[in-house]
Formats: C-alpha cells, structure tokens, sequence
C-alpha cells in the first residue's frame, strides 16, 4: 500500500484522504507500521437528499447567493474547526472552489454570510454559518442551492456528519436528508510531505 500511494504523491497535494472504511479497517491501516497514517474521524454518519426533498427557503431580504471564491480561503480556514490537521489546507480548499464552485451568501455589507462546499469526493459540507446570522435559515437556503447544483450536475447529493455533532444531525433532519442505514465511514490521511 505503501508504494500505491507513493506513487501517486506526484500528482495530488501533500494529503490524501481515504474514507468510507469501516472502524476495523482505519484501525488496521493506521496499526500498518509502513504507513504514515492519521486519523481524521471515525463513526461518521452518511445522509443522502433525494431531489424531491430539496425545498429551497426564501432568501432573506438583503443577503445575496453567489459562489465561493479564492478569496475566501482565510474565511474558511478561520472558521473550520479541523483546519490544523491538514498541512497543505489552503491549497486543498482553494482547488475545492476553483474546481467545485460551493456556494456563498453575502450579507448587506457583502461579507460572506455563510457557505458550504462541494468536495472532490462528492460530499456536500463544511457548511458554516458566521455566528450573528444563525436561526436565519440561510444554512438550508446554501445547502439546497448547493443540492439543486449538484443534481443539476447529474450527481448524487451526500453529506457526511460525525455521530457527536448534534447540531449537524439535527439540521440534516430539519432539512429532509436520509441516514443511510447501517453504514457510517472513517476518514484517514495520508501525508506525502514526508515521503518526497
């Protein structure tokens, strides 16, 4: 395994991120004295929207959507909890919205209001919602506008949430996604830095 993923370290930034592993097996990848492997989370819960259950809300007056943007990188990094974990996270989000335009709110002033992301694995997340404008509803008008692209696109909506995350959870119910049964996911790293 070691030598796979050496061999890919040329064309992808300094982390890899495997995910969709059972607990035993990160336990066992992690446990593989050759690999420089770290764990990320384990225990994730994977919903899905089917396409009738998006219901995009009204945009409050004054907010405008719009797509994230390089610019907004330090935004994001500011508000991501787990940012630290990545070495390279500035280029992996910035490859994320240059590639998979996520979807950005602005408020009156036109500051980032909220956003959420689409990322290289076909999850729908990172949703954030600046502190002042939570129980305004535009965490749901975000990921609906996100879950309408993503179908627009020909592709599954999906999202992941780790089983601790309440406030998640709660807004995966609100907004009618659906807890794939009896499944939930790791998600590991790799990195290369060390390694070239």
């Amino acid at each position: 395994m070691d030598t796979m993923l050496r061999d890919v370290a040329n064309t992808l930034s300094n982390n890899l991120f495997m995910f969709g592993c059972p607990s035993c097996v990160v336990d066992e990848l992690i446990n593989h004295n050759s690999c420089q492997l770290q764990r990320v989370c384990s225990g994730a819960f994977v919903f899905t929207l089917p396409k009738e259950n998006i219901n995009i809300p009204p945009i409050p007056d004054g907010f405008t959507v719009t797509s994230l943007k390089p610019e907004h990188v330090d935004l994001i990094l500011q508000a991501w909890i787990i940012s630290s974990v990545f070495t390279d996270c500035r280029q992996w989000l910035t490859e994320m919205i240059d590639l998979f335009p996520g979807v950005c709110i602005l408020d009156s002033n036109g500051d980032p209001a909220t956003w959420v992301l689409r990322q290289e694995f076909g999850t729908i997340g990172m949703l954030h919602v600046v502190p002042k404008y939570r129980r305004t509803n535009l965490g749901s008008v975000a990921t609906m506008l996100m879950a309408r692209k993503v179908y627009e696109d020909n592709y599954n909506v999906y999202s992941m949430c780790v089983k601790d995350n309440t406030a998640s959870l709660a807004f995966h119910k609100r907004n009618k996604f659906e807890k794939v049964k009896n499944f939930t996911v790791g998600l590991v790293k790799y990195q290369f830095q060390s390694l070239l």
